[in-house]
């Protein structure tokens, strides 16, 4: 089985159209929607482990930043939310 891939030039690495469906084209409110998604599951799963406490607030710092920096007000998704 064979499966379209994309060049993705910021990594250097091609992945699957798939891929680029859950994540959007560069630039995009997807792709910002999936980032931000994406660090709040790593939040989620690794908060109770007390040797990722420095991991869990960096992520932290940086979904803030995100969204500080390119989250519009009234944006086009809801911003996740790292407690619900």
């Amino acid at each position: 089985m064979s499966f379209p891939y994309v060049d993705n030039p910021l990594i250097g690495l091609h992945y699957p159209m798939e891929q680029q469906a859950v994540w959007g084209n560069p630039g995009s409110p997807k792709r910002l929607q999936a980032i931000a998604e994406q660090i709040v599951r790593n939040i989620r799963l690794r908060s109770s482990q007390g040797s990722m406490r420095r991991a869990v607030a960096d992520w932290t710092r940086d979904l803030e930043w995100l969204k500080k920096h390119f989250y519009p007000p009234g944006g086009r998704f809801r911003w996740p939310d790292r407690f619900a």
